[in-house]
């Protein structure tokens, strides 16, 4: 039953692959997102953006870029290498803890595939003035 858990994805190497296509994509997002509002092609539908690039358009980059890495600097620094030989064997606490852990990376594998949808999307309205 647990035999998928033997292969440990919260390994230090898949989080930064991760972490750089986040950064690459949010990144390529933000470039997509200034070019726009600064030529007017289109209104931001994040309120939350909006307001920051109204008051400051670095306070928008900063936000845009530091909050979503937040996860992975919690991953990164509080990660244990967890070999598990018989997962039936170990304790609630850590069981709970591999959860949690897992449950974090796979929210940011999700918004990192979101990501893919944003950009394409940014590039459509840029190019092609097409909106999905």
């Amino acid at each position: 039953m647990y035999a998928f858990m033997n292969q440990n994805l919260l390994t230090r190497r898949n989080m930064l692959f991760v972490l750089a296509l986040l950064t690459v994509l949010n990144l390529a997002d933000l470039f997509t997102t200034l070019f726009s509002l600064n030529r007017g092609l289109y209104d931001e539908l994040n309120q939350i953006i909006m307001f920051l690039y109204l008051q400051s358009p670095i306070l928008m980059a900063a936000y845009k870029i530091l909050v979503p890495l937040i996860p992975f600097f919690f991953l990164i620094k509080h990660r244990k290498s967890i070999q598990i030989e018989d997962y039936g064997q170990i304790n609630t606490k850590e069981k709970l803890k591999i959860v949690v852990f897992s449950s974090i990376f796979l929210a940011m594998i999700w918004s990192t595939i979101f990501y893919v949808f944003v950009v394409l999307h940014n590039l459509m309205l840029i190019f092609f003035g097409i909106s999905l």
